[in-house]
């Protein structure tokens, strides 16, 4: 098939390998099993990732490789962290409590995992609902709670 030109590697390689694929067929397929193996790694990470949040937010045990008190303890921090957001979402809920508010709040917090999407505030709602329902707290009275919701919907426009 050569007219005494040069050929190319991929016409040689073609010619050689009479209808087998041409260097650059196999490199899509070499390219596909590097998307299969990129998925799989992905999906691998997507796992242990899971696995971990696991660990952080639902006190769930630590992964393999981790060491299993600092997973402990930045648990602790993660939960600490979302009490104090609490705190300013709804400080009536914390002067309500009082010195109760931390404990019943660490108590909550592991049943509860806050959830993707969810906001500080409807979290913050959750426990206070979660604290009336148990007996903790009294329930609001209707009249200052429409009171109060009709003024945090204006206050929310602005």
């Amino acid at each position: 098939m050569s007219d005494g030109a040069r050929d190319t590697p991929a016409q040689r390689g073609s010619e050689a390998a009479g209808n087998r694929d041409t260097p650059a067929q196999r490199g899509v397929s070499a390219a596909h099993d590097g998307l299969d193996d990129l998925a799989g790694a992905r999906a691998r990470l997507a796992a242990a990732q899971a696995e971990l949040a696991a660990a952080l937010l639902a006190g769930g045990p630590a992964p393999a490789g981790f060491d299993e008190r600092r997973v402990r303890i930045e648990a602790r921090a993660l939960r600490n962290k979302r009490r104090r957001v609490t705190e300013l979402v709804r400080p009536d809920l914390a002067s309500g409590l009082g010195e109760r508010y931390a404990p019943l709040f660490a108590a909550w917090a592991p049943a509860h995992p806050r959830l993707v999407g969810v906001s500080a505030r409807a979290d913050a709602d959750a426990f206070g609902a979660w604290l009336v329902e148990h007996g903790h707290l009294p329930p609001p009275p209707r009249r200052r709670w429409r009171r109060w919701r009709r003024w945090w919907l204006r206050w929310r426009r602005r």
